[in-house]
């Protein structure tokens, strides 16, 4: 279904025939993503420039009955339509760092600043914020206020939803809200109040996915940085790495199992320490990890010679070292608060069964380590084989996801033996040791990875991620992929359904049906904003 050449002529009388384009090579570029194509793709694609250009094409999508999505820099294939009669808005242009204040610790954006570069604008002010795990050049304002929030630095800095303050939020009837302090007093310093707050409605857990109006601008926390104003590079293409202040460490440290590491969690929340625990190199697969961290060391090395590199003793060696491991970024006000810091990890290590992994302690190791953790960069490493779907993707405390560590394994391991995905050892789980601040949950994902050319390659890695969900719905897990988000892939009315019933959370949903009448009367919000009507 096509738009008609009067509904394209009035969108186009909003941003000019320049930002506007239902070009077919343009519209299937806007309708894949992560190795997954979405079966429909864009009516047209827009791209505004301010609020006032958004509110005008929500106004006129009402006017003719055209469902609006709206992306920023477009991680994953969330921030795709899935439904017929649909245009997406890709904010692009709406790119400004509006304001840092320093004294009330919070900078001002728009949705297409991304976190690195906020980040290093925040550093030559003492000054640093929220990344999440999809790297740096994710956009602050989705990870924020629409989307996920999981990040590597949660026990420093909390979940995104924790660091949203005011927002200015373009409802889809085109109304413009704005929340917290912004709509009493003009200023962007609280996310709430006077009154009821509306955080709940405009982020929930894992937010609206872009699919229930426009999020324009908000505030953002911003967090400490004792360090340098500039990170220090210490080489070259194709792998920058950067000079480890002295107040700061990087280690890789290792444990005999799931259980002792998860020990091992608690023990470093109470402690208090760590500015960074994630997972990270583990992404690869445990069989994996190695060999691609000596490859991207390596100046002469790609990831074509993957094999050649697995079959060096050395790499082997460090293959079995690094199992069951995961990074720890320590940052001191001091170098003697570091000391404290380093004596409390060496303390839990001892008495968990961990270790810090030699071999890792290797000053190049140490310092891609540090840049890749603290900038969240080379995310372009995702797709390292091609295409790849994450899956029993739960939160909860240590111990209460330990059984799905396993399932994943297990079902990962039914399809490397049948040839159908990569062979990574099947325990690619990465993710965040610390999902809130100061702790009590974790959120870790298992990477499928697939040959996103060959279709029984494709639908596997497509059904791991169905059947994950089914799995976790069925176990009664809190989470994104054990939630309703499954949901998305289907359009049948009654399938979406019985997935948002199973779900730990209906209620929620049946709320935002709740909402979707009162602020989308002409049901112009994308179907990713899931909605539940039923007599309960």
């Amino acid at each position: 279904m096509t738009l008609t050449r009067e509904e394209y002529e009035a969108l186009e009388s909003i941003v000019g025939p320049e930002n506007i384009s239902n070009d077919p090579v343009i519209l299937d570029s806007y309708a894949w993503s992560g190795g997954v194509f979405r079966p429909h793709r864009p009516e047209a694609v827009l791209l505004p420039q301010s609020v006032e250009e958004v509110q005008a094409i929500i106004k006129t999508c009402n006017r003719y009955k055209i469902k609006v999505k709206c992306h920023s820099t477009g991680w994953g294939p969330a921030g795709l339509v899935s439904a017929p009669k649909t245009i997406l808005l890709d904010l692009r242009r709406m790119n400004k760092i509006i304001e840092i204040n320093e004294d009330a610790m919070y900078a001002v954006v728009e949705p297409y600043v991304i976190a690195a570069e906020l980040q290093a604008e925040a550093m030559k002010r003492g000054l640093t914020c929220h990344l999440i795990g999809a790297g740096g050049s994710c956009s602050v304002l989705a990870s924020t206020a629409c989307y996920h929030g999981e990040s590597p630095f949660g026990i420093f800095m909390g979940h995104g939803c924790e660091n949203l303050l005011a927002a200015e939020w373009v409802l889809p009837n085109g109304e413009i809200v704005r929340t917290g302090s912004l709509g009493s007093t003009g200023e962007w310093f609280c996310g709430e109040g006077p009154g009821p707050g509306i955080r709940g409605l405009v982020r929930g857990t894992w937010g609206t996915h872009g699919s229930f109006g426009v999020i324009t601008k908000i505030a953002v926390k911003l967090h400490p940085w004792p360090g340098p104003e500039k990170l220090e590079i210490t080489s070259s293409l194709p792998i920058y790495r950067v000079k480890i202040p002295e107040n700061m460490d990087a280690h890789t440290i290792a444990f005999p199992s799931f259980k002792e590491m998860m020990d091992a969690a608690y023990k470093i929340w109470d402690a208090k320490i760590g500015y960074v625990l994630h997972r990270q190199f583990n992404f690869f697969g445990e069989d994996l990890q190695a060999a691609i961290v000596k490859i991207l060391l390596d100046p002469n090395k790609t990831i074509y010679h993957l094999e050649e590199v697995l079959k060096d003793p050395e790499v082997q060696n460090l293959t079995e070292k690094m199992r069951k491991s995961f990074q720890i970024i320590l940052v001191g006000n001091s170098k003697r608060h570091l000391e404290w810091q380093e004596a409390a990890l060496r303390k839990i290590l001892d008495e968990t069964g961990g270790r810090i992994v030699e071999e890792c302690e290797d000053q190049a190791i140490k310092e891609l380590t540090f840049m890749w953790l603290i900038r969240l960069c080379y995310k372009n490493w995702n797709f390292y084989a091609g295409g790849y779907l994450n899956g029993y993707a739960a939160y909860g405390s240590p111990y209460s996801v330990l059984s799905l560590f396993y399932k994943s394994i297990e079902h990962k391991k039914e399809l490397i033996e049948k040839g159908l995905i990569v062979d990574d050892g099947a325990d690619a789980l990465m993710g965040t040791l610390s999902l809130r601040g100061g702790g009590g949950v974790i959120y870790f994902e298992n990477f499928c990875l697939f040959d996103v050319a060959d279709p029984e390659s494709r639908n596997a890695g497509t059904m791991y991620r169905l059947i994950s969900g089914e799995v976790l719905r069925k176990l009664g897990y809190v989470g994104n992929f054990g939630g309703p988000s499954e949901a998305y892939f289907y359009e049948e009315k009654e399938k979406k359904e019985k997935i948002i019933k199973e779900s730990t959370h209906p209620e929620a949903f049946r709320w935002q049906a709740v909402f979707k009448k009162v602020f989308d009367p002409n049901n112009v919000a994308s179907d990713e904003y899931l909605t539940l009507e039923d007599s309960s």
